[in-house]
């Protein structure tokens, strides 16, 4: 039996949360494929208490991220299209994007841990076919903005390894040459902050530009392939993307070649 509403708001305002590792899993995270968006927003809502309240044990917090990067939540039924399956991966990595960044005051992931849902979360990113940023009804799930910032944390992390800088760009890049829908949301924006970081680590600002020198051929290919609904977002997706990482490096001085490169893709791309 999982909480209701009144259950999740009781214990949202509680001073104290007192809750056991079989209720949070069993009776709690099942919560995260509601598709009643009141009950969506409070479990949320109580998911975040949990992961900041020090009355919960570290091995508790945990437990919770060890469900939630497997096939019961993060990868439930991945791959399908135009589903309210999305509801329930969406609200996951929300989930996992909290606890990643609580963990920062909190400590409560060990290395192997850390090593498991960085592999997640890029596995993720790249499999997660249905990206929507708004569901009619449902309004705003953006699946790319909270995966992009749970990586960002984990980037920020002195355990992450400089040589998966590389690896880690492949899987965000190919996200923003996206057809399926058009980004509402902040996915842009947070996908700009973490090339930027990337770029103030380790990456090489040439792998960057290399890849925007692909995009408006990729684009004109795509146009005779898609439908002109997709064809929209794709160029419309782009755009988006490299004028807002445009103005992200402007504010960055050491960037003036690849601000260039950014400033040359958009040309083409508009002109498209």
């Amino acid at each position: 039996m999982t909480f209701t509403n009144e259950q999740l708001m009781k214990h949202i305002s509680e001073e104290t949360l007192d809750l056991s590792d079989s209720q949070i899993i069993e009776e709690i995270l099942p919560l995260l494929s509601t598709l009643d968006w009141s009950v969506r927003e409070n479990v949320l809502q109580l998911l975040q208490r949990i992961s900041t309240e020090r009355q919960i044990k570290t091995t508790s917090k945990a437990a919770v991220l060890n469900q939630l990067i497997g096939d019961r939540y993060l990868f439930f039924n991945i791959g399908s299209l135009q589903s309210t399956d999305l509801l329930k991966r969406a609200a996951t990595v929300q989930t996992i994007a909290t606890f990643v960044k609580d963990d920062a005051t909190m400590a409560f992931i060990d290395n192997e841990l850390y090593e498991k849902i960085s592999h997640a979360l890029l596995l993720y990113v790249d499999l997660e076919a249905d990206v929507r940023s708004y569901i009619e009804d449902w309004q705003f799930v953006e699946p790319v903005r909270y995966a992009t910032d749970a990586i960002l944390t984990l980037l920020r992390d002195e355990r992450f390894h400089m040589e998966d800088c590389k690896k880690v760009f492949r899987v965000l890049a190919n996200k923003i040459v996206t057809s399926s829908t058009l980004y509402v949301g902040k996915e842009q924006d947070v996908l700009s902050e973490t090339f930027l970081y990337l770029l103030s680590i380790h990456l090489d600002e040439k792998m960057i530009e290399d890849f925007l020198v692909r995009i408006p051929k990729f684009i004109q290919k795509q146009q005779n392939k898609l439908e002109r609904k997709e064809a929209y977002y794709l160029k419309r997706n782009v755009y988006q993307f490299l004028t807002i990482f445009h103005v992200y490096l402007y504010r960055q001085n050491p960037h003036h070649s690849l601000l260039n490169s950014v400033a040359h893709c958009l040309e083409k791309t508009v002109s498209l």
